[in-house]
């Protein structure tokens, strides 16, 4: 009952203590040096053995087998040998293998990257996590990065792969890996700081090695950019700026300017501050009347008209504010041109009944 009951107890510190460590996919979970393995034999007892894969990347299984190279391999097929090795020579016992400790990935960045040295990992990691991470590209950085493992260099294109993203453009990253991003021999600049951009540099350096059109640049640069106003792009070539469209090739050491697309609606009649005024979707007239500091002395403080693009006017009553809408602000009514307008109808009852009652005397 007691060695039930210890290894009840086992078991569950043992569940608890595996799920702690997250959800480990065993398909691509690459073992390492400093991996541990728990061993649970059951047979007429049950004996628990823990083996940890040496600095070599091997395990050691005496008396059974000596030494076993498991880094580098999956933790599905890691663990598969060490069942077979002990079913082999247990052959009357249930085998159960279990990963109790990950073993943190080492690896080295170095070059034109914001944050070099050495960076540790418990979980996969690949190439381009790396380099669009806090400790990735400077804005001048080569896209053409370098992966040196076990003696061999291999190059990986950033620009290229960006739209691709398969296993052979973004490698899983090993111990021991070396990272090394070059700086860009030639580069053109793209200036943003007229424009709202999801990026901390509002200018991107792009490394061009021959050629290659603005279209091509937008579609592979790292910076979000929105609203960009593709009517005025302007580019600065040997001390000269001039206007260009998309279709035209970027030399290296040009600047593009780029500016932001505005978006207006109108405010116009009787207002303090008439003028057009940035589109903001889903606002209110009274936002845009506060931003031109409401009506004047002779403007309508309860009524307002809004003048669609294709000409159409209605009366403003809460409807959605459109991209081009113009607000109307009318000229308001004195108290005594009011009080005629209501009186006049009256006025005219009682002209007409005078003139009535003068005919019958």
């Amino acid at each position: 009952m007691r060695n039930k009951f210890t290894f009840l107890l086992i078991l569950l510190s043992l569940t608890a203590f595996c799920f702690s460590l997250d959800i480990i996919e065993e398909e691509t979970y690459i073992i390492k040096p400093g991996n541990e393995f728990l061993i649970q034999i059951s047979s007429i007892d049950t004996v628990f053995v823990k083996k940890i894969v040496s600095p070599e990347g091997d395990i050691d299984l005496f008396p059974y087998r000596n030494s076993i190279q498991l880094a580098g391999k999956t933790l599905k097929i890691s663990k598969k040998i060490i069942e077979d090795i002990m079913l082999e020579n247990l052959k009357n016992s249930l085998i159960n293998v279990t990963l109790t400790q990950l073993s943190p990935i080492s690896y080295f960045v170095q070059g034109a990257v914001v944050k070099s040295g050495f960076f540790y990992s418990l979980d996969d990691i690949t190439l381009s996590s790396i380099l669009y991470s806090s400790s990735g590209f400077l804005p001048m950085s080569s896209r053409r990065v370098e992966l040196l493992r076990n003696g061999v260099t291999t190059t990986y294109n950033f620009r290229e792969a960006k739209r691709k993203y398969e296993d052979k453009d973004d490698p899983r990253i090993l111990n021991n890996d070396i990272i090394t991003v070059h700086f860009a021999k030639n580069y053109m600049q793209l200036n943003f700081s007229q424009v709202a951009i999801d990026s901390l540099f509002a200018i991107e350096y792009f490394e061009i090695n021959e050629p290659i059109t603005l279209n091509e640049i937008l579609l592979n640069m790292d910076v979000k950019v929105y609203n960009l106003n593709f009517d005025k792009i302007s580019v600065l070539r040997n001390n000269k700026e001039f206007e260009i469209d998309l279709s035209e090739k970027i030399l290296s050491d040009d600047i593009v300017f780029f500016h932001k697309k505005e978006y207006y609606i109108y405010v116009t009649g009787n207002a303090n501050s008439p003028g057009r005024y940035l589109f903001e979707p889903n606002r209110p007239a009274s936002y845009y009347l506060g931003l031109a500091n409401g009506p004047n002395a002779n403007g309508s403080t309860n009524t307002i008209y809004i003048i669609h693009q294709d000409g159409s006017k209605k009366k403003y009553k809460g409807q959605q504010i459109l991209l081009g809408d113009e607000l109307y602000i009318p000229i308001q009514d004195s108290f005594v041109k009011r009080l005629i307008k209501y009186l006049d109808p009256i006025y005219k009852f009682v002209s007409l009944w005078q003139f009535a009652d003068s005919l019958t005397n």
